[in-house]
């Protein structure tokens, strides 16, 4: 099935290297298979998880495009301000790839 799923433009270069693999979501945006269009690709969801944003953040922050944890927090901070970033508290990580293209 065809999901959407928005990014910021910042993640457009790191998406299309293969670099960010990973988002964080607040609610499930698709299952394992469903596939997202994207910055002109398509790009399919291989595992949705839930997990604590403070272990995606110290563990998993270069599979969401940061080259720090404390860059995936900044971020998270200016995405989610009003709730902020409470590591402790449970999210939706899709781990994606780039689709093969013919």
């Amino acid at each position: 099935m065809k999901v959407e799923i928005s990014f910021l433009e910042m993640f457009r270069e790191s998406m299309l290297r293969g670099d960010k693999i990973m988002t964080t979501r607040s609610r499930k945006y698709g299952d394992k298979g469903d596939t997202f269009d994207k910055f002109g690709h398509t790009f399919i969801i291989t595992l949705v998880k839930k997990l604590p944003v403070g272990l995606v953040a110290n563990e998993f922050y270069d599979a969401e495009g940061f080259d720090t944890p404390e860059e995936f927090i900044k971020v998270w901070e200016r995405i989610h301000p009003k709730v902020g970033y409470q590591p402790e508290r449970d999210y939706y990580v899709h781990l994606f790839k780039l689709a093969e293209e013919s």
